[in-house]
């Protein structure tokens, strides 16, 4: 038998969500930290009743290097955010 698919959504989604560490006070204090810094903002949401970072893409300027330095930004904070918490 042939599957039949439909697609609902044709357009790509510009956000995304993470969490940090599976941890709704990390996810919050990463988020803080993101924004601090300057690099890049975003936004504190929930999802399904969690905590999460919302990141949008929604400059068509946006490139690669931006990514990869917000890679970069969220890989430091929560480095920072785990010492913190360890101290």
């Amino acid at each position: 038998a042939r599957r039949q698919r439909q697609m609902c959504i044709r357009d790509r989604l510009n956000q995304v969500l993470i969490r940090a560490d599976d941890s709704d006070e990390r996810t919050w204090h990463v988020a803080e930290l993101v924004r601090r810094s300057g690099e890049a903002w975003v936004a504190g949401t929930e999802w399904h009743g969690r905590a999460a970072i919302r990141v949008s893409f929604s400059n068509w300027t946006t490139a690669d290097d931006d990514v990869d330095r917000l890679v970069e930004v969220l890989r430091q904070s929560l480095a920072a955010t785990r010492k913190a918490q360890q101290e």
